[in-house]
């Protein structure tokens, strides 16, 4: 909206988690910056390379939230690249997943297909926002890292 201030949410994140660091990504150089406890670099989501690049940069993430491009190739390719990167326990988090989508059985596949894959249990979350605009914006994709304990038993 009018409203909108670059990097508003990853502040918003960085005063919510107290003790983490938030690293934001963008297909907007001119909006990258870096302050107290964040730090942004340039990303395209459609480009495989610099998704893979990611994985190289970091060790993992608690929760890794996608709110860039809205385009469902590109969602799909990042949950399938980055989704290695989510910590035990952790979340991976789509927004604005477009409704409509929901009707896409193969989509839909794909995702339960990568998730149980990769250890992720996975939800369809309806926010109950439903805006006047084009786009929608009230449904999330959530997906939960599973955690295994391994306990040494002594006899």
């Amino acid at each position: 909206g009018h409203l909108y201030k670059p990097g508003a949410s990853l502040y918003m994140w960085r005063d919510f988690f107290t003790k983490g660091n938030i690293v934001g990504c963008d297909i907007n150089k001119n909006i990258l910056f870096n302050d107290d406890r964040i730090q942004t670099f340039y990303l395209d989501q459609s480009n495989v390379e610099q998704l893979e690049g990611v994985k190289n940069k970091f060790s993992g993430f608690d929760i890794i939230i996608d709110d860039g491009s809205h385009i469902k190739e590109h969602q799909i390719i990042s949950f399938s690249i980055l989704n290695t990167l989510i910590n035990p326990g952790g979340y991976y988090i789509i927004e604005d997943f477009d409704e409509k989508h929901l009707l896409d059985e193969d989509l839909i596949s794909a995702y339960r297909f990568i998730a149980s894959n990769n250890d992720f249990t996975f939800q369809i979350f309806e926010t109950g926002r439903n805006n006047s605009s084009d786009l929608t914006d009230d449904i999330l994709l959530i997906f939960y890292a599973l955690i295994f304990l391994i306990f040494p038993f002594h006899f």
